[in-house]
Order: C-alpha cells, then sequence, then structure tokens
C-alpha cells in the first residue's frame, strides 16, 4: 500500500549511525503539531472504524486491522516517525551495532509497565520473540526474526531448538541480539508491533484469553474481551510511562461492509472511516481536504497522502494453472492499472509499476518489465502460454474479501481478461475466511495489499517472495531469488546493499509471481470533533497526540 512522494527523509546510512541515540519516550513526536487546531482537550472516547481482525494476540496478527489495534496495545524496542518513518527509540532507550552489524545491544528503558503492573524487562523480549519463531505456532511474522541467530535451528522438523541462541538477556535492561549474518537494517525490524514484549504469566495462564484479551505494555489497554464481529474497546493505560493520550479510550467498532460504517460516520457515530469506492471527491467537497494528507483537523478532515504499499494481485504459483509464468505475464499485460485508479479510485491512487513504492529509498520506475498494460502483448503472451485467444484455458477463480471496497476493481480487471480471452469468475467471502484459504494456499487467484513492517526495500521482497517467509502467498519459489535476498540483506555497506535489493526486484519482476496495481493512498475521513490524527504512511494512527472535541 504506497504511494508517489517521498517521505523518508533519511537514507539508510542512518542505520549503522544509531549508537548514540537520545532519550526519547515513546508516544513523543515533536514533528506532530495542533494544525492550528488549538489548544488540546483531555477525554473522550475515538470511534474507529476496522474490519474485524483474524488476531490481536501480537503472535498471530498480521493484517492491518489486528496490527492497528496492537499498535495501541503494545510498544515495541523501536518506533518509527509518524511523518518521515525514521525509527527511532522506543522501549529502547538506545542500541549499539559492532562493526559488521552482526551483533546488536539494546538497552531499556527503565519503570515501562505491563497492563497488569508488572515492569517490563529484556526477558520479554526473549519470550516474544521465541513464540513468533516457533513453528507450531504458525506465526505468519516469524520471518521477521530469520536472520536471528538460532532461528533456523528453532525450524528444524527433528530435535528443532526451543530458543533463540542469538538473544542473550544480559540484565533486566540489557538485551544482546546477535544474528547469523550481517543485517544493518536490524532496528527497523524491532518497530514492528508484533515483536513487542508480552507477559509470559498472562498467555501461559490463559492463551485463550490473552488472544481475546492481550495484556500489553502500551499507551492503551483493553477494556473487556474483543467482542468479534462487533467491537475491540481500548482505554488509557494510566501507568503508561510515555505521554500519555489525550483521549479516554478507542472504541474499534467492526463492520462487515465499509458502505455501512461510512453510514455510520455520516451520521455521527464514526470518527475515522475508510472513504468507500466513488465516493472521495464528494466527501472532499463535504468535509475539506488535510493541508499535508496526513493530519486531519474540523475542515480540514480528509486524509489522501500515499502511503507505503502496493494493492497487489496474487497468483498461486503452486496452482496448475499458474504455474505457467508466460500466462501469469499475459494476465499482468491485461490490466488497465490507471484505469483502475481513475474508476475506482477517483485518481488518489497511482499505477505501480513494480512492488517497491516510490516512497522508498532505491525505487526504480518500471523496474518490472511486465507490470504494464498492453493489450497486443497481453494476447502474445496468452498464445505463447498455450491458450491462444483463451482457447483450452479453465475460467479463472477470481478470490478478494466481501465488503471491503474491492467490487469495483475486480469488476475492473474480470473486464480487462475478457478483452483477451480470459473468463474469470467471482470467488468472494469474508475477510477472515479469505485470508484464510490465501494462508493455506487454496485460492487461485486473488488480491492482496502490502504495508510495510518497516520501510526499506528488502521489507518489499523477503516477506513475499522468499520461499519460506510467512506472507508469500503466491507461494513463489525461485532458489535463485532466495539466494539473491540473503545476499543483499548481509551488505552492510548502504549503498551497495540498496543496489543488490534492486537486480533481485527485477529478478522477481521477470518471473511476475504477482502483480503489483497501484501504489495505496489513504482515503479517510474523520469527523468534525477529532484534532490532529495523524496517519503514517506506514498506516499507523497516531493516537497519543489527537484530542476529540465535543
Amino acid at each position: 500500500m504506497m504511494r508517489k512522494r517521498v517521505w523518508l527523509a533519511v537514507a539508510l546510512a542512518v542505520l549503522l549511525a544509531m549508537a548514540a541515540w537520545a532519550l526519547v519516550a515513546c508516544g513523543d513526536d515533536e514533528s506532530v503539531g495542533d494544525g492550528g487546531s488549538g489548544e488540546a482537550v483531555k477525554g473522550g472516547t475515538l470511534n474507529v472504524y476496522i474490519g474485524d481482525p483474524s488476531h490481536i494476540d501480537p503472535m498471530l496478527a498480521f493484517e492491518s486491522e489486528g496490527i492497528q489495534v496492537d499498535h495501541a496495545l503494545f510498544e515495541a524496542l523501536t518506533q518509527f516517525n509518524y511523518k518521515t518513518s525514521v525509527v527511532e527509540p522506543c522501549v529502547a532507550e538506545s542500541w549499539e551495532a559492532n562493526d559488521d552489524a552482526t551483533v546488536f545491544t539494546f538497552h531499556l528503558k527503565k519503570g515501562t509497565k505491563f497492563h497488569n503492573g508488572r515492569e517490563v524487562v529484556a526477558a520479554d523480549f526473549k519470550y516474544q520473540w521465541e513464540r513468533l519463531s516457533n513453528p507450531a505456532n504458525e506465526s505468519l511474522y516469524g520471518y521477521l526474526l530469520s536472520m536471528v541467530k538460532g532461528f533456523d535451528e528453532m525450524q528444524a522438523e527433528e530435535n528443532p531448538a526451543t530458543e533463540l541462541s542469538g538473544v542473550k538477556v544480559i540484565d533486566d535492561y540489557t538485551l544482546e541480539v546477535t544474528l547469523a549474518y550481517s543485517y544493518a537494517e536490524f532496528p527497523y525490524v524491532v518497530g514492528f508491533p508484533d515483536t513487542a514484549p508480552v507477559p509470559k504469566e498472562e498467555v501461559e495462564k490463559d492463551p485463550a484469553a490473552f488472544a481475546l484479551m492481550p495484556v500489553g505494555n502500551g499507551p492503551f489497554k483493553m477494556a473487556e474481551p474483543w467482542a468479534a464481529g462487533q467491537y475491540i474497546k481500548v482505554v488509557r493505560f494510566e501507568d503508561y510511562s510515555g505521554t500519555k493520550p489525550n483521549i479516554d479510550g478507542i472504541n474499534f467498532m467492526i463492520y462487515a461492509d465499509l458502505n455501512t460504517a461510512f453510514l455510520d460516520f455520516k451520521a455521527g457515530t464514526i470518527d475515522w472511516t475508510q472513504i468507500p469506492t466513488g465516493q472521495y471527491k464528494d466527501t472532499v467537497a463535504t468535509y475539506g481536504l488535510s493541508d499535508d494528507g496526513m493530519t486531519a483537523n474540523p475542515g480540514k478532515q480528509v486524509q489522501n497522502a500515499p502511503e507505503l504499499g502496493i494493492y497487489e494481485i496474487i497468483m498461486n504459483n503452486q496452482d496448475e494453472v499458474f504455474k505457467n509464468a508466460d500466462l501469469r505475464r499475459a494476465v499482468s499485460l491485461a490490466i488497465n492499472r490507471q484505469a483502475i485508479c481513475d474508476i475506482a479510485y477517483e485518481g488518489i491512487r497511482k499505477p505501480a509499476s513494480s512492488i517497491v513504492p516510490a516512497g522508498l529509498p532505491g525505487y526504480e520506475e518500471n523496474a518490472w518489465q511486465y507490470n504494464h498494460y498492453d493489450v497486443e502483448a497481453a494476447k502474445e503472451m496468452l498464445a505463447k502460454a498455450g491458450f491462444p485467444n483463451g482457447k483450452g484455458l479453465p475460467a479463472l477463480k477470481l478470490a478478494f474479501n466481501s465488503g471491503a471496497g474491492h467490487e469495483q476493481t475486480m469488476q475492473l480487471i474480470q473486464a480487462d481478461l475478457d478483452k483477451i480471452g480470459i473468463k474469470a469468475e467471482f470467488d468472494t467471502s469474508d475477510g477472515p475466511t479469505y485470508w484464510d484459504k490465501v494462508d493455506k494456499g487454496t485460492y487461485q487467484i486473488g488480491r492482496s495489499g502490502w504495508s510495510v513492517d518497516y520501510p526499506t526495500i528488502d521489507n518489499m521482497i523477503h516477506p513475499l517472495f522468499f520461499s519460506s517467509a510467512g506472507q508469500n502467498f503466491s507461494k513463489y519459489n525461485n532458489p535463485a531469488v532466495d539466494e539473491g535476498i540473503l545476499a543483499a540483506r548481509k551488505i552492510v555497506d548502504d549503498d551497495e546493499r540498496l543496489k543488490a535489493a534492486q537486480a533481485v526486484v527485477k529478478m522477481i519482476g521477470d518471473d511476475s509471481p504477482e502483480i503489483a496495481i497501484c501504489t495505496y493512498a489513504h482515503s479517510r475521513v474523520t469527523s468534525a470533533r477529532v484534532h490532529n490524527l495523524v496517519y503514517s504512511p506506514m498506516t499507523y494512527l497516531d493516537f497519543i497526540n489527537c484530542w476529540l472535541s465535543e
């Protein structure tokens, strides 16, 4: 889910110069002002639209809905600036790396607490990271820690290790992490919410209860267990060690249908929601446009900034039909991305030419040679695949999660495929059912989206295309790509690492395992009582600095 404007203000060279970060409390962000909307008022509950998450336990949360909830409940070693996406201190007040970026030492703030009142210590990070890394737990984010020494041993089918040997608790406030290979971007990895600490005593006392009411260390805590299909309610954690939120709490209101949520927004019961397809321009005319596209204030309520993410079509590369690379290329060439952006998204999204959004360092336009619209080339490629004008090709099953605003995009893609002789039938289901199907590989072709966990090219290729990565929903397996990804990761020099990653991006594009459709843009709107609510390019809401007027 990304965009065409450059948001990252700092080159990746910052990563090896991190030895002396100043102490910054999580939740502090001097770049966020009040937008001229007045002095912050304390109190009130923010009502936020989300779809029903699959999980909110940070071991299992993987899609945007669950991650947004965990962003309120948990804090990791590092965090990302809401406006620039630069990595900053969080629970770790400072850290340093050795010369070859294989050993990182994190120094934790004292006095940070879990919602049960216990102090957070280094061992809590080790515990959560081993939950993520244990294949028996089936976490889709275990791959985040694949560079940590001991991770591979935990994946072994016979006599698997039970701990990450590279994670050493020096004392309660010092965590030493040894990697299996050089990886200069590691401080970015540990800013993702799923790497945040969890209290072992709460998890193991009742895992089922924890899954519905996680105990975290963030600025908000669960008010009651998650009411699946209805709501998730969180309230301000009064013993939070960082800057206290202005608001009393957040109601994450769960809707199966975006249009229903938008109607409730217009009726005044929702404060923040996605704008349905076809209603963006009218919404801007009614509620006004944010000055910077990220920060919402009364009269400037529509957030439209580009995001660090890509809307994509995934193809099951293990499916008998889509094992054919030429067929995948034909489908990609057949799709009119500009029409999708103009018709389905009213011009606020931009066509993507590869899996890498323009906002990331190292972005190259047209890096994927088959990721553009060319009907004649699509027909030629379809014939090369063995299906001239679609003859002999069974109707494709085009899957997507219904009720989330994807219908028009899928209709346009269906029509594009029809123009070259490919028939596609819709295969729709609710969000959790759809993602379960995708994860298990029981789909044929469908839609997906990827918003960066951490803002580097590596996070656009390793999770999606490394053969064993949990988010490799296309089931793509190219040993040369695996080797290229790992080789690029190990390069300590920033410029050289970037060049190597760019070469891997092009290699993936040649295979066309997925189709990049467009860069995401926010397309969100807030109510008139919301002040200074920032929605970051990484799709995190700043719940600390926003405030409400009645």
